[in-house]
């Protein structure tokens, strides 16, 4: 948890792109051995009848970190933003003009201006026609 917690730390050092997807990867790499060694201590010192129990409780606290992690890092970046002079969002590698394309180019794709209606029927036969879905 120590290393985990260290690159995890080491995000707020990144400034370009690059920087972001290594410090990930690395950040996934000593992630991925967490749960499956919860799993393992829990085994190890609770048996059989109390394991189902502290095994549920495992994983419905992942499964609400997962729902309100959201919520507050919402709120964390809302309080923070000015402090110190910081912005709370940086996006320091893209240049205005770059933010202004890829927002232009997401309002396009979110679907919003699709008009095309089509049958139930239609819509499932597209899906099982194009080799993307099927794959």
């Amino acid at each position: 948890m120590a290393v985990w917690g260290i690159v995890s730390g080491l995000t707020a050092a990144v400034h370009n792109y690059t920087g972001l997807v290594l410090v990930r990867f690395f950040l996934g790499f000593v992630e991925a051995p967490y749960f499956p060694g919860a799993l393992f201590l829990l085994s190890s010192w609770y048996t059989r009848e109390e394991l189902a129990l502290r095994t549920s409780i495992l994983y419905a606290g992942s499964l609400l970190s997962g729902g309100f992690g959201g919520l507050v890092g919402a709120g964390v970046q809302a309080g923070l933003n000015g402090a110190r002079g910081i912005v709370s969002w940086r996006t320091r590698w893209l240049s205005p003009e770059e933010r202004a394309i890829a927002t232009k180019r997401l309002q396009y794709t979110s679907g919003s201006q699709d008009t095309e209606r089509g049958s139930l029927f239609s819509g499932v036969k597209m899906a099982v026609m194009d080799y993307k879905v099927v794959l």
